[in-house]
């Protein structure tokens, strides 16, 4: 899948929060977005799945315009896992994982899909989380922003 970015700008509370951005990542490529709280990278990413209007420029999803894709589409094009998740749920990783593939995988055999959640964790370096509870995972500075303890570390 390629992504492209072109001149996006998008708006909250009033301000401009992203001016004029553009990015191209190309299928395989692993990009980290790094910089101080409210510089707008959870905004970038919002954007980048179609979750928050732009207003300005454009994105594409393999040179489709992501306001052209249908909601099941997108869902096959792109997965989010925020940071923080108002999800309560007990899941292990592996389980939610393979939640992804009820659409990408749809009328595969449970089993490829499994194996595909595996290798998805695999890839990522997360092989030893598969059967760990969602819930016990660290959320990079989650800790630092509550005053109670993390429930563990990922």
């Amino acid at each position: 899948m390629t992504l492209e970015i072109q001149n996006a700008s998008a708006r909250a509370g009033g301000r401009e929060i992203v001016h004029n951005l553009d990015l191209a990542l190309a299928p395989g490529e692993i990009v980290a977005v790094v910089g101080p709280n409210g510089a707008g990278k959870s905004t970038l990413l919002k954007l980048a799945c179609g979750l928050m209007p732009l207003h300005g420029g454009e994105i594409r999803f393999d040179g489709s315009k992501i306001g052209s894709l249908s909601a099941g589409e997108l869902s096959r094009r792109r997965a989010l896992l925020p940071q923080e998740c108002p999800m309560r749920a007990r899941f292990t990783s592996l389980e939610l994982v393979l939640m992804g593939t009820a659409i990408s995988g749809q009328g595969r055999p449970m089993a490829e899909r499994v194996a595909i959640a595996q290798d998805t964790l695999n890839r990522v370096g997360l092989s030893s989380f598969m059967e760990r509870d969602i819930m016990t995972l660290s959320g990079g500075g989650k800790a630092a922003r509550s005053s109670r303890p993390s429930a563990g570390t990922a």
